[in-house]
């Protein structure tokens, strides 16, 4: 049977009573399958499996979904603390489709942004630029599809803010990659430097960098007015580092113009002022979109990056969680 490796974090680590543990579970098996496993050996939680959000693979799974029968290292987390402070959620996605060689030549462009709706694929990209462009009929079936970095067939949905590459296959070298726009996805333990980021993510054309710092209140005013001591950070580090190079693709895919972008988290145990969270949009000017892609980022951090925080105030401490439950393309 499959072996899985699952890691508890935040308040299901805490009802567990471990960080990880090891289960086998018979082939085939569902996410929902999983649940019902782990409260037969794990009865305390119980009352958290409504509310846990899954992953395999730094990606989000449900209840649905099955699990590989390869076995492998499965996440399980409440939703992420803070939220946003605007509705974020759409029925549609925007992706950028790149265009090398040939294709570039019928279609006029290098670089094309196009919104689609919410859980399109591969092929239905492929049906939207024939009616476009009907001279790609004779390239279409041969092409190879790219999505970020891994290759993909027809019935593969297409993520928000992915990079889609369009090419033939290559045949005795390859054509030159366009450079990269600089990129910062960090979850850290140490200080924040925010001089040193956006030195990072500011080009020769860069003429405006928009930023936002969270920082550890002290008082909180709003709702139930009370007094934090400190905030406790934790993340699951290579899926929240993954999550944040995904955001800035969502980011590029609607301000095609912003340049460089820094999303950075720290974690570990911080008093009031410190700075806990940094986000950051360059781009040639003010008025390219830059100041609501920095407002994005910070809004969709707040959503999908699995970082969670514990409050200790005078009174005690809790575990401060979000109300936002990832959606497929997440």
């Amino acid at each position: 049977m499959p072996l899985y490796r699952l890691l508890f974090f935040a308040t299901l680590r805490e009802a567990s009573g471990t960080k990880a543990t090891e289960i086998e579970l018979p082939s085939p098996a569902t996410v929902a399958d999983l649940k019902q496993a782990l409260v037969q050996r794990f009865p305390n939680l119980a009352p958290h499996l409504d509310n846990t959000i899954v992953a395999f693979n730094y990606a989000y799974a449900f209840d649905e979904d099955t699990l590989p029968e390869e076995g492998g290292e499965v996440a399980l987390f409440p939703p992420v603390s803070g939220g946003s402070d605007e509705e974020t959620t759409q029925d549609t996605i925007r992706i950028t489709v790149i265009f090398f060689a040939a294709l570039r030549a019928i279609t006029g462009h290098s670089r094309l942004t196009l919104e689609l709706p919410k859980g399109s694929t591969v092929g239905d990209l492929k049906r939207l630029l024939l009616e476009r462009w009907p001279d790609l009929k004779l390239s279409l079936d041969g092409i190879v599809v790219s999505i970020g970095e891994h290759t993909a067939e027809d019935e593969e949905v297409l993520p928000d803010g992915a990079q889609v590459g369009l090419f033939h296959p290559i045949a005795g070298g390859s054509e030159a990659e366009e450079e990269e726009p600089p990129t910062v996805c960090l979850v850290l333990g140490g200080e924040l430097d925010t001089d040193a980021l956006i030195a990072r993510i500011v080009r020769p054309t860069t003429g405006a960098v928009v930023s936002f710092t969270g920082v550890v209140r002290a008082i909180t005013r709003r709702g139930k007015p009370h007094e934090t001591v400190r905030l406790e950070y934790e993340a699951y580090r290579p899926m929240a580092e993954a999550k944040m190079r995904q955001i800035a693709g969502e980011i590029r895919a609607r301000w095609p113009e912003v340049e460089g972008i820094a999303l950075v988290q720290r974690i570990g145990v911080l008093p009031p002022g410190t700075p806990t969270t940094f986000v950051a949009c360059a781009a040639p000017h003010r008025n390219t979109g830059v100041f609501e892609a920095a407002r994005y980022g910070i809004n969709r951090l707040k959503e999908i990056v699995p970082v969670w925080k514990k409050e200790v105030g005078p009174d005690g401490e809790t575990w401060v969680e979000g109300h936002y439950h990832p959606q497929r393309g997440d």
